[in-house]
């Protein structure tokens, strides 16, 4: 992992989101420090989290998108989940990543992706998936 690179990431993150007021910190967000109105942050984050070489740091970053109404960051956070149980996931610090990436999704709390989150249930388990299986119920979905 090239800790410069990644480093230089946040930096050019921080560098093209300073209209909206907030500096991001290499951390998980259990609160987005973005509002509901800046929808306009979500491909900004999904291009810099692809820059990211670090799974670590990719899922703190998509964490930042965890506002209710974000819902067009919920396919990628989804696909993000799918490659990293199939690709990346041996260890148990992923479970702690996955939970966040899942956390990220439950917030969102988007009706619109329904057979996305069902796609997930279909997957290989995790302990992640609850908080996710608890938002399909909150939802209403019966499947």
């Amino acid at each position: 992992m090239n800790l410069d690179y990644n480093a230089k990431v946040w930096n050019d993150v921080d560098d093209e989101i300073k209209d909206y007021g907030v500096k991001l910190k290499p951390h998980y967000y259990d609160k987005s420090p973005f509002m509901t109105e800046y929808k306009s942050i979500i491909p900004i984050i999904i291009k810099y989290a692809e820059r990211c070489n670090s799974p670590k740091d990719r899922m703190f970053l998509l964490s930042t998108l965890s506002v209710k109404g974000y819902d067009d960051a919920v396919p990628y956070l989804v696909d993000q989940y799918k490659h990293y149980i199939s690709d990346i996931y041996s260890e148990p610090f992923d479970d702690i990543l996955l939970s966040h990436l899942c956390n990220t999704i439950m917030k969102i709390e988007s009706k619109r992706y329904i057979e996305l989150y069902i796609d997930m249930m279909h997957l290989p388990s995790t302990t992640a998936l609850e908080c996710i299986i608890k938002m399909a119920y909150r939802l209403t979905v019966t499947k």
